[in-house]
């Protein structure tokens, strides 16, 4: 599918401008989606490690 043809194909949930609309290939969607969740996991293990560094050991 070409950019003209994907341009058509928004979905409605779409909050942005249709010019951010960009579609890639699904393997390329699907690393994308692979280095977001990793981002956030590790952004889950500081947050986890900070709030025991703060926690002092009784």
């Amino acid at each position: 599918m070409n950019t003209s043809e994907s341009f058509h194909l928004i979905p409605l949930a779409w909050s942005w401008t249709a010019m951010s609309w960009r579609p890639r290939s699904q393997p390329r969607n699907l690393v994308k989606a692979g280095a977001l969740i990793l981002a956030e996991v590790d952004r889950l293990d500081r947050a986890t490690n900070r709030t025991h560094a703060e926690t002092p050991n009784v």
